[in-house]
């Protein structure tokens, strides 16, 4: 399947000229047209080609190509299942995390107020710890400590903070909470995890070792 996905990746933008042979209009051009295609495949109910639309974003990406269209591509992918959902006598269809995973990393590509709202987006309606996990390492790399990430993030902290079970998780809000400049809700959320029994030595450690840095500035 891996192979496929690729492949088509590679016939959306890698048959066509190179960057430098092409002028402004023709770029333009080609940029408009494999968006047009990736659009189409992202509203397939199949998968594969969910998957497929999200691969040649990235293939976008790494060219240095990322127009606006794409990120609100990826931003509804990243709700795929969740708040945007396809459903048949009762069973989603549409119910890809794996898709919603890499939608969510893609967006740090993206930075603007409208992808932080994308991803708090996915953060408040996903249940799956891989997801959320994703989205919160994007709002990191994105810089979003304003208090209304900053309480989307913590929402995500005390909906799972009664069963600490997922260690990336955890360690994804601890990046968050490591690059947020110190202030009562950051320490509040530091000795939370620090102080529950339910996560693992290993964080609670790197926990405590953030809250004392923090605390010392």
């Amino acid at each position: 399947m891996k192979i496929r996905l690729l492949a088509f990746a590679g016939i959306l933008i890698g048959v066509t000229l190179t960057a430098q042979e092409l002028s402004v209009e023709d770029s333009y051009l080609q940029t408009s047209q494999n968006i047009m295609v990736i659009e189409e495949y992202s509203n397939s109910l199949d998968r594969e080609h969910k998957l497929a639309a999200v691969l040649s974003i990235e293939e976008l990406v790494k060219k240095g190509d990322k127009p606006e269209e794409a990120r609100k591509i990826l931003g509804k992918l990243g709700l795929e299942g969740t708040l945007n959902k396809e459903s048949f006598q009762g069973r989603v269809l549409n119910n890809y995390p794996d898709v919603r995973e890499r939608s969510a990393r893609l967006l740090a590509e993206f930075p603007g107020p409208q992808t932080v709202s994308s991803l708090e987006q996915i953060v408040v309606n996903e249940k799956e710890p891989a997801v959320i996990s994703a989205a919160i390492d994007s709002l990191t790399k994105l810089s979003a400590f304003d208090t209304r990430t900053l309480n989307t993030v913590q929402f995500v902290l005390y909906q799972y903070n009664a069963l600490a079970n997922d260690s990336r998780l955890a360690n994804s809000l601890l990046n968050y909470y490591d690059k947020c400049p110190p202030n009562g809700t950051v320490m509040a959320a530091l000795s939370t995890i620090r102080d529950n029994p339910r996560y693992t030595a290993n964080v609670k450690h790197r926990a405590e070792q953030i809250f004392k840095r923090k605390g010392l500035r």
